[in-house]
């Protein structure tokens, strides 16, 4: 009997032990549950706040661009063009071509090679260097150096001139100016000198520059134009290519960028152009090439007003 009293306060303590840590790992799985709970209410928070702030940031720019569409100048409403610094005229406008340059522009023709024993040969084919060197030293080679980069930026100069065309429209009864690049064209036709066109106008929202963009080639140009039109029949499709037989010449290679319409040409179909120097090879190439319409004019009976007296 001892023995069983002095073992019940032994089992007793660890009894007591055994509910501690019960109790201990019931509060410790209630406390990380609470903290669980607690992350993910924070993110969940966070989502939202990620939400409102992504649905403010699409309300500022929808009411930006909206902003953007109604924002009236002197020349029309203007729309802004999200993959540029560009803002674009809603209206069409029409203008007269001052200065012509083409989507693809034609190579210039080479001339002959002039005969290598012809005089003053040598002095063209001298280098920068050699003339140099003929300079006296050094100092002779800073200065040809100099006038090398000078003559190269007078050459990127006269390019980029060169690459830049203007027309001239009328706004409010006066005449505007508008410059236009290759990149400003729709037409991918050869464009001349006097050329009317249509064209959106372009403004730059930083620098307020404008410019003349998505320039067409109207066909009211070919019924004032002074250059000598031809006709012919298509007779052979290539594969960016073609050929027209005319009165002057019974196979007329042509391109297929100098088509002016966008309906596609059919072969034996009655076509009007311009003739040129072909670019590379010898003869002519047909250019500024459009379907021929033929007009009919009838003759008008005139009628005498009434009351008139016959002619005795």
């Amino acid at each position: 009997m001892r023995t069983k009293k002095a073992g019940d306060p032994i089992l007793e303590e660890q009894k007591r032990r055994e509910e501690d840590e019960k109790r201990k790992r019931k509060e410790e799985e209630e406390r990380r549950k609470q903290e669980e709970e607690e992350r993910k209410r924070r993110e969940a928070e966070e989502a939202e706040r990620q939400r409102e702030a992504e649905k403010k940031k699409k309300e500022e720019v929808a009411a930006a661009l909206a902003a953007a569409k109604c924002k009236w100048t002197p020349l029309g409403f203007m729309i802004r063009n999200p993959d540029s610094k560009d803002e674009l005229s809603k209206e069409r406008f029409e203008g007269t071509v001052l200065k012509a340059v083409s989507k693809y522009p034609r190579k210039e023709i080479k001339k002959e090679p002039e005969d290598p024993a012809a005089p003053g040969k040598r002095e063209a084919e001298e280098t920068p260097e050699e003339r140099g060197n003929a300079a006296g030293g050094p100092e002779g080679k800073v200065e040809v150096k100099k006038e090398k980069e000078e003559e190269e930026q007078e050459g990127k100069k006269e390019q980029s001139a060169a690459e830049t065309g203007r027309l001239v429209m009328t706004v409010e009864g006066e005449q505007k100016q508008l410059r236009f690049g290759p990149d400003d064209l729709l037409s991918t036709s050869t464009m001349l000198d006097g050329d009317q066109v249509r064209f959106n106008i372009a403004t730059n929202h930083e620098t307020k520059e404008e410019r003349a963009t998505f320039v067409e080639i109207l066909p009211a140009s070919f019924e004032e134009s002074t250059e000598q039109r031809r006709h012919g029949i298509v007779i052979e499709f290539m594969e960016d290519s073609g050929l027209i037989k005319c009165a002057q010449n019974p196979q007329l290679y042509f391109h297929m960028s100098e088509v002016i319409e966008k309906k596609k040409l059919e072969l034996n179909e009655k076509v009007e152009f311009s003739v040129v120097p072909h670019e590379t090879a010898e003869g002519n190439q047909a250019i500024r090439i459009k379907r021929f319409t033929e007009s009919v004019f009838l003759p008008v009976r005139k009628l005498g007003g009434v009351g008139a007296s016959k002619g005795k």
